[in-house]
């Protein structure tokens, strides 16, 4: 969100935005000459100005040439108090003030199927050790990059693999935060513990366990964000997430100790998470070399 004042007589100069924007008129009164810019579709990036240097990113979206205002087709919108203009992504537009205005723009960058992508992706990449591998003389002579094309070769044979699978809910869970990931797990939500954490026990007189999680700080310091009094019959899930360090679905601990139902297990990894004890994976796992998305081997 941003405010923009105009003393009278003043505007802004002939521009697109890559995102999406709400003007709200507040004070005074302001006239926009906006056209839908023919030259793009779905700009991306950065705002554009005709005639400026313009950011790297826009190149690969206009082979053709750059947009030129000249070719749209403008309307006048006149802007009174509690006015609201929508202008969606590749708006040309300009403005002037016939006397003192304030309004303010209300901007929405929706992420773009390709940066969803690219993120499902590198998160997948990632887990795979030949494609964390340096490609080592792919910048030398014929030579010196002959054994980087051959790697790059079977990297890209093994491109149907790594993208197999590759949902929609992966991609928008990877562009949530934290909290709003906790908010969607279920039976497949995978989580793993912290390298900086561990857990506590002590046995209680009357049975059961007190269970501390023990945090370690960046400044080396230790808290306790989580005390808990854990009876008996739960005791041996905590053993088990003390104890367990590969990841894990919370389908997993439903299996293993299904005197609990899957609420109860959902409510303790989030508990967990919170606490800092495990981690929320916001990512699918890389299917195996010849291996199913379901682990299976043809």
């Amino acid at each position: 969100m941003g405010a923009f004042a105009a003393s009278p007589g003043n505007g802004v100069s002939c521009h697109f935005d890559a995102e999406e924007v709400f003007s709200v008129q507040l004070h005074g009164e302001k006239r926009f000459h906006i056209a839908k810019a023919p030259d793009i579709e779905q700009p991306w990036g950065m705002q554009f100005n005709p005639g400026d240097p313009c950011f790297d990113d826009l190149y690969p979206q206009v082979p053709a040439g750059f947009p030129d205002p000249a070719r749209g087709d403008f309307e006048t919108v006149d802007m009174k108090p509690g006015s609201v203009l929508f202008m969606p992504r590749g708006t040309w537009h300009y403005t002037e003030s016939g006397e003192g205005s304030l309004s303010v723009s209300i901007i929405v960058r929706t992420p773009a199927a390709f940066e969803c992508a690219l993120e499902v992706l590198r998160l997948r990449l990632l887990q795979d050790a030949r494609w964390r591998r340096p490609l080592h003389g792919a910048w030398g002579d014929v030579a010196q990059s002959a054994a980087a094309r051959e790697q790059w070769q079977a990297l890209m044979q093994d491109w149907p693999r790594a993208t197999a699978g590759m949902e929609l809910d992966a991609a928008s869970l990877a562009q949530l935060n934290e909290a709003e990931r906790l908010n969607r797990t279920g039976a497949a939500s995978r989580f793993q513990r912290c390298p900086e954490a561990r857990m506590e026990f002590e046995p209680k007189a009357q049975g059961g366990q007190t269970v501390r999680v023990v945090v370690r700080t960046v400044d080396g310091d230790e808290t306790t964000p989580l005390h808990l009094d854990v009876p008996e019959a739960m005791a041996a899930l905590f053993l088990w997430l003390a104890d367990h360090a590969a990841a894990f679905p919370v389908g997993e601990l439903a299996r293993r100790f299904p005197a609990m139902p899957l609420a109860q297990h959902l409510g303790i990894v989030n508990a967990l998470t919170r606490a800092r004890y495990l981690r929320q994976l916001w990512y699918d796992p890389i299917p195996e070399q010849g291996q199913t998305l379901d682990g299976r081997r043809p």
